[in-house]
């Protein structure tokens, strides 16, 4: 065997001092790493514990606390920002979410359909290899777990719901129905959807009733279709695609129906050219000058409610409201709120209604990522309507 020379041993040696002082690094780096660990480990348990939470071992998965009241109407910028802090997680940050529901203790309607669009799309989008990219715990509230299990909400996310859909909430507590999706145009699924609504509601409409409901609906339904996505949106979007809901108040003969899309909003596809054929009325009413001089959310809804056609020059946007608005005012009373982006409208009507037909508008301080129609009619005998 050869001897090493003087100068192959010292490089030997400071071989073997940078491996074992590798070594000793790695080793000291790996103790720090698990000790940050544990100490992150055992804060989340001492919070979760603290507030009643599940505790999520998985570090890299942010948490989100869910507000006790999420509402559209009621708390309107809390539950946006719930929403708005679970697309920020997913779709910008490309993270894993843990929803908590723990505290949750009642859920509107239409922000229902406004937190499964979103988780939807977090899952189904962003991270179509990953499906669980949004996690979440099941409330404790029974009415709430049973509000979510109704409308499908464990079965559209793919989610095994806590328990089996039995009358276990509080008693006269709304019905509601699963929710739906789609990207076409489906006369035939609304038709189906309005003889459900007429049959837990019990709800009677006469052959021109059921068709204007129906034509209505469809009108929404072609707006998220044809013309909600035909500008970018800030995020990914599912093209086209639509949510539709309904809760049902038997005690009342109330019916809610809410359609929901992630567009780009009414006042983003509302062009001020629409106003020529309504310009003298408009002008009247000053609508027109204030269109152009504030230009905000709620004013661009509340005309896109005078109008009858659309960008394209198709009936669209004006002619579904209209209906809606002529359907509510035949039934006892009603109301039609639409959301889009920041801006909020919101007409009463009816024909026993002990308000006044009356119509509002406003921004909120949050854009909700889309658009939200809601009408909500109650009526106990038959609504009889006329064809045009």
């Amino acid at each position: 065997m050869k001897k090493q020379t003087f100068s192959q041993k010292m490089y030997a040696f400071r071989i073997a001092r940078r491996r074992f002082r590798n070594k000793a690094s790695r080793k000291l780096s790996q103790e720090a790493r698990r000790r940050s660990i544990d100490r992150a480990v055992a804060e989340r348990k001492s919070y979760s514990l603290k507030n009643s939470l599940f505790f999520d071992a998985n570090l890299s998965r942010e948490q989100i606390i869910l507000p006790k009241i999420l509402s559209l109407s009621d708390q309107h910028e809390a539950t946006v920002n719930a929403i708005d802090a679970i697309r920020e997680a997913v779709l910008s940050k490309n993270k894993a979410v843990m929803l908590h529901f723990e505290h949750v203790e009642r859920i509107d309607s239409s922000a229902a359909l406004l937190l499964v669009a979103e988780i939807y799309r977090c899952r189904y989008l962003r991270n179509a290899v990953n499906r669980n990219s949004v996690q979440g715990t099941y409330p404790t509230s029974p009415d709430v777990d049973l509000q979510l299990t109704e409308m499908g909400f464990y079965k559209l996310i793919n989610v095994k719901s806590f328990r089996e859909p039995t009358r276990l909430g509080s008693a006269n507590r709304p019905i509601f129905l699963n929710f739906i999706t789609g990207t076409r145009v489906e006369a035939e699924l609304i038709h189906k959807f309005v003889e459900i609504v007429e049959k837990h509601a019990i709800l009677v409409l006469n052959d021109a009733a059921r068709r204007k409901l129906v034509g209505a609906l469809v009108e929404a339904m072609s707006n998220a279709n044809e013309h909600a996505y035909k500008l970018p949106t800030n995020l990914q979007s599912m093209r086209q695609r639509w949510w539709l809901s309904a809760s049902i108040d038997i005690a009342r003969h109330e019916v809610t129906v809410i359609l929901c899309d992630q567009g780009v909003g009414v006042p983003k596809t509302l062009d001020v050219s629409l106003f020529e054929g309504l310009q003298l009325h408009l002008e009247q009413s000053n609508w027109l000058s204030i269109f152009r001089s504030h230009r905000n959310d709620g004013v661009a809804i509340k005309a896109a409610t005078e109008l009858f056609r659309t960008g394209t020059g198709q009936a669209g946007r004006g002619k579904g409201f209209r209906d809606m608005k002529a359907f509510v005012d035949k039934c006892a009373d009603g109301e039609l709120s639409v959301l889009s982006n920041r801006g909020r409208y919101h007409y009463v009507g009816g024909v026993d209604c002990s308000r006044d037909r009356s119509e509002s508008f406003d921004d909120e301080v949050r854009s909700i990522g889309g658009t939200i129609i809601e009408w909500r009619i109650r009526n106990a005998d038959t609504v009889v309507m006329e064809d045009d």
